[in-house]
C-alpha cells in the first residue's frame, strides 16, 4: 500500500450526508478532486449528486463517482444502475465500488461480488475501477483476487 505523502493529491469523499458544500473554499484548501457518492444498491440515487458534480466541477476540481454496494445482490445489476444513473456525466477520476457491508456473505462470496462488478464496470466502460474499503474490512472480506485494482482505505 502506497504510504502518505505531502506530495499526494487531496482529493475528498462527498454523499448526501454531506448537505450543502460551498465548493470554492474546498478547492481554496488545496483539494484537487472530489468522489460523489452517486447510488447505492439497486434501487437508491443520492438526490444531492448532480449538485455536488457541478459544484465540483465549477470549482476546477476533478470527479469521480461512487456506488455503495450490497453485496447480497446481483453485482451485474448494480452496476447497470450505477450507469444508467451516471447518464452524461463526464468523469475525471475512475470510477469507485465502495464495498464496505458483508450483508451476511463470507469472504469468498464478496470477493466474487466485487471482481465481478469491477470486472463488468470496466468490460462495459474501459475504465479501471478503484475499490474503497476499511482496513479491517479488507483484511476480514477479501482475498488476493482483488488485489489487481486499486484500493482506497477509509
Amino acid at each position: 500500500m502506497q504510504s502518505r505523502s505531502s506530495k499526494n493529491i487531496k482529493v475528498i469523499d462527498v454523499s448526501h450526508h454531506n448537505g450543502t458544500i460551498n465548493w470554492t473554499k474546498v478547492a481554496m484548501d488545496g483539494v484537487k478532486g472530489a468522489y460523489i457518492k452517486l447510488t447505492e444498491g439497486t434501487s437508491f440515487l443520492s438526490k444531492t449528486a448532480y449538485s455536488h458534480y457541478l459544484g465540483a466541477k465549477n470549482a476546477g476540481l476533478r470527479v469521480g463517482f461512487y456506488h455503495y454496494a450490497h453485496a447480497n445482490n446481483d453485482p451485474i445489476k448494480e452496476v447497470n444502475f450505477f450507469l444508467e444513473k451516471l447518464g452524461n456525466m463526464k468523469v475525471d477520476l475512475p470510477h469507485c465500488l465502495d464495498l464496505e457491508e458483508s450483508k451476511g456473505k463470507n469472504k469468498a462470496q464478496v470477493t466474487a461480488f466485487g471482481l465481478k462488478w469491477m470486472e463488468y464496470l470496466q468490460k462495459k466502460t474501459g475504465i479501471t475501477p478503484i475499490l474503497y474499503a476499511g482496513l479491517s474490512f479488507s483484511n476480514s472480506y477479501f482475498s488476493s483476487a482483488v488485489a489487481k485494482y486499486p484500493l482506497w482505505v477509509a
